[in-house]
């Protein structure tokens, strides 16, 4: 059984290798200076972890996206070894 609820979606798309890596470094940098520069209220954390869930929804909600794109380039990549036919159905005649 897989593990499921938002903190894993979130670990399983930040290490997807088809979420874009730009994406991955901005999360990566901006939640970290968020919770190390000044706070906007001092001594109590809150604003740090609305800020950080804020964040995570962004980025997992943009990482679908990113997944979904792929699925699509992946079924009409160009060079793939496609045969795209038509048929119809006929009906056997009686001798």
């Amino acid at each position: 059984m897989r593990p499921s609820g938002f903190p894993w979606q979130f670990i399983r798309l930040f290490l997807h290798p088809d979420v874009n890596k730009n994406k991955k470094w901005l999360f990566a940098l901006i939640i970290p200076a968020y919770w190390l520069l000044p706070d906007l209220i001092p001594l109590v954390p809150l604003d740090d972890l609305l800020f950080t869930l804020l964040a995570l929804h962004i980025f997992t909600r943009s990482a679908q996206g990113d997944l979904q794109q792929g699925r699509e380039k992946t079924r009409t990549a160009p060079g793939e070894n496609v045969i795209d036919v038509e048929g119809e159905v006929v009906e056997e005649e009686e001798e």
